[in-house]
């Protein structure tokens, strides 16, 4: 906290970007000085210096409070064009996170352009290092997650080692919820960049179905251990896969359900019951169950505390009446939308019940209805998922028949095909077909 200091870094920040883009050292300086760091209510720290830094400084308004709290972003000469609006993402980073989860404490928030091995970024309090990255969309990203640390490993103060989803599970949800605020539509992966055309022209997943795809990859084979895991339970692929995008997915599924007023506070109560306390699992489950009002054992028995895979299946529309199945514990909750021929007639979350049960909705007059349309619960497959009151097929559509490859559809079953040569002495050459039905 030192006025000379932080208004020379300011005088540094209002520098043009330099134009020679070289990561070569200047000349140390002949005089030294002494810098004195202070903060409380932190268990960690991290410090950091480069001659070739260059300084971006701002400012962002807390949401709740009004507070003020001062951004850097450092970055090398190199980095300087992709780096130029960094400092931005820091203050989008904490204004969200402050009103989504709780007001940001510091005084100053840092983000550090920097080689490490530690994946893309490593995160301290008030300050983060961050790895080198391909573009802005995921530097933005990137600054989100690693500043999003300070309330969950920081403020919170979770153990990652014993309990990772309370640490990186519960800050990739609010990652996730960060990237699809300020990027609505926005794709998560360039799919067309591949050599494979997977989607056509102009579609891929959105950042919620990235990681519905990484959670797909170890679940349908059962690779995959109880999101609730400790650390060392789990495999590096199986890390990401489920502490990251399972866990991001299952507070999703919970957001969608109690809406996200309620969500939010639920987030908030957790956060300012438990914040510098160190809280269990028991205490996040606790809060949010006393909050909300409501028996919270899918999402925090179920679905963090096993490695099941609920699947819901529609089986028969009749006079507005719906016949389901369900894998999952009772409470699991899904949402059903209902159309009239084609006319969209609404949508409504049903706390579902284990096994076969029939419910009546409140359009009598639906003629088809598609449980989880929207995309927003953990169900495994949704392709058994629709069903119509009349007609062939009630409850299946023909197959998609699609050369070569591509993502697995959630309305309908795919069928891939592609050229076959064959070859034996007796027949010599011969032209076939192979079919497939799964590609990823």
């Amino acid at each position: 906290d030192d006025p000379m200091e932080e208004a020379w870094m300011d005088s540094l920040s209002r520098a043009e970007l330099p134009k020679q883009r070289s990561n070569a050292f200047p000349p140390s300086a002949a005089n030294t000085k002494t810098l004195r760091f202070k903060q409380d209510k932190v268990h960690d720290f991290a410090w950091f210096a480069d001659k070739r830094f260059v300084v971006r400084s701002s400012e962002v308004v807390l949401p709740r409070s009004g507070r003020t709290v001062k951004t850097y972003a450092l970055f090398t000469p190199k980095n300087a064009t992709l780096w130029a609006d960094a400092v931005s993402y820091v203050n989008e980073s904490v204004r969200f996170y402050s009103d989504w989860v709780g007001d940001y404490p510091y005084e100053v928030c840092t983000a550090v352009d920097g080689t490490i091995s530690a994946g893309g970024g490593m995160e301290y309090p008030m300050i983060t290092i961050i790895g080198d990255m391909g573009d802005k969309l995921s530097l933005d990203q990137v600054i989100a997650h690693e500043v999003g640390h300070n309330w969950f490993y920081g403020m919170l103060a979770s153990n990652e080692r014993d309990h990772p989803w309370m640490d990186e599970g519960m800050n990739s949800f609010f990652e996730q919820r960060y990237m699809d605020t300020r990027y609505p539509g926005q794709l998560a992966l360039d799919i067309q960049g591949l050599p494979i055309k997977l989607l056509p022209k102009g579609q891929g997943p959105s950042f919620r179905m990235q990681n519905e795809l990484m959670y797909r990859y170890n679940a349908r084979r059962n690779w995959d251990s109880p999101t609730a895991s400790a650390s060392t339970a789990f495999t590096e692929a199986d890390y990401g896969t489920t502490v990251y995008a399972k866990f991001a997915l299952i507070f999703d599924q919970l957001r969608a359900s109690l809406g996200e007023a309620l969500f939010d506070s639920c987030t908030h109560a957790y956060f300012n019951e438990w914040a510098g306390k160190h809280p269990q699992p028991g205490d996040v489950r606790a809060s949010y169950e006393r909050t909300s009002g409501k028996d919270l054992g899918w999402c925090f028995g179920e679905l963090i505390g096993t490695a099941d895979k609920p699947d819901v299946k529609a089986r028969k529309l009749k006079n507005g009446e719906l016949t389901y199945r369900s894998t999952a514990v009772d409470g699991f909750p899904f949402p059903v939308t209902a159309w009239n021929r084609t006319d969209s007639i609404g949508t409504v979350w049903i706390d579902g019940k284990s096994g076969r049960h029939t419910i009546a909705l409140p359009w009598p007059n639906a003629t088809r209805i598609r449980i989880d349309d929207a995309a927003r619960t953990l169900d495994i497959d949704r392709r058994n998922n629709e069903v119509r009151s009349s007609g062939l097929l009630k409850r299946a559509r023909l197959p998609e028949i699609k050369f070569l490859a591509g993502l697995e559809r959630d309305d309908r079953r795919s069928i891939y095909w592609s050229p076959a040569i064959g070859y034996n002495t007796h027949d010599g050459f011969m032209a076939g077909l192979a079919l497939h039905n799964t590609t990823f």
